[in-house]
């Protein structure tokens, strides 16, 4: 029998969180997304999505085993894990997947300088495992997931989650070759779900932004293409970014590829 496979987005947005008027429809909170294979959670980075999040998984009232996946260390990805609420609950259980020295980083969130909670105070059990590139993982008799590391300042993990004949891509941050990149469209070859970096368009990255470590959502629709993807969610808004030009830029994406859309919070998607 199939198991059910969700993603749901907590958090869509790059850089920093985004509130207010212009923000509403799509979301200003950063990268966090919960993903439910039958009856095993898993979370992807703990930007300011995860707060809320938490408050959503303590409504159930039981007890938490938890993977959570790190792609990098930059602020926007993990600037919600101090507020994620199910970590001070004993009888929970979290283990926390990133490259080497994401637990000191981690930790230092919870330094007295930053925080009024210290890191060794929180009470649910807390176990980190160190990946690296091109790393294969079993985390159940049924789920797979493999790394390989992206282009983008400071290391970034992206992941691919195998389950059920079911494939799910998420690229958190990286900024495209501008060579077709034959080990990223491997990576994600057949994926029934690609999640993309696109803060910037095309132009904008042309005019200032190349190097910045970032992608467009151009090259988010070449990548799905030549893999043959069955969906393409655009994602890691730009904080400048408002809801109208998000609109715009989702219909000159599903004109140019009909299977993309334009990550919004609260969106789930049934693989």
């Amino acid at each position: 029998m199939s198991k059910d496979f969700a993603v749901k987005f907590w958090g869509v947005r790059g850089s920093c969180p985004t509130p207010g008027k212009q923000t509403i429809k799509f979301g200003g909170n950063t990268p966090c997304i919960e993903i439910t294979i039958g009856d095993k959670t898993l979370i992807m980075d703990a930007g300011t999505g995860i707060r809320e999040l938490g408050l959503n998984l303590q409504q159930k009232n039981k007890e938490l085993n938890i993977d959570i996946f790190i792609t990098h260390t930059h602020w926007d990805h993990i600037q919600g894990f101090p507020f994620f609420s199910p970590l001070y609950v004993s009888s929970n259980t979290f283990t926390i997947y990133g490259y080497k020295g994401i637990d000191k980083i981690l930790a230092g969130q919870f330094q007295k300088s930053f925080f009024p909670v210290q890191f060794e105070d929180l009470k649910s059990k807390i176990e980190f495992k160190i990946l690296a590139n091109n790393n294969s993982i079993m985390l159940n008799d049924e789920i797979r997931v493999t790394t390989m590391l992206t282009n983008h300042d400071g290391k970034n993990l992206a992941y691919k989650l195998e389950s059920d004949h079911k494939t799910f891509c998420y690229l958190g941050d990286l900024e495209h070759s501008v060579k077709s990149d034959s080990a990223l469209i491997n990576f994600v070859k057949d994926a029934d779900l690609i999640i993309y970096d696109a803060k910037y368009t095309e132009e904008e990255y042309l005019n200032s932004k190349s190097g910045r470590g970032h992608s467009t959502w151009q090259e988010g629709v070449k990548l799905a293409q030549a893999a043959g993807a069955d969906k393409l969610m655009i994602f890691h808004h730009s904080p400048l970014r408002s809801d109208k030009e998000l609109e715009k830029i989702e219909k000159l994406a599903q004109a140019a590829y009909s299977k993309a859309a334009v990550a919004r919070e609260g969106m789930v998607i049934n693989l």
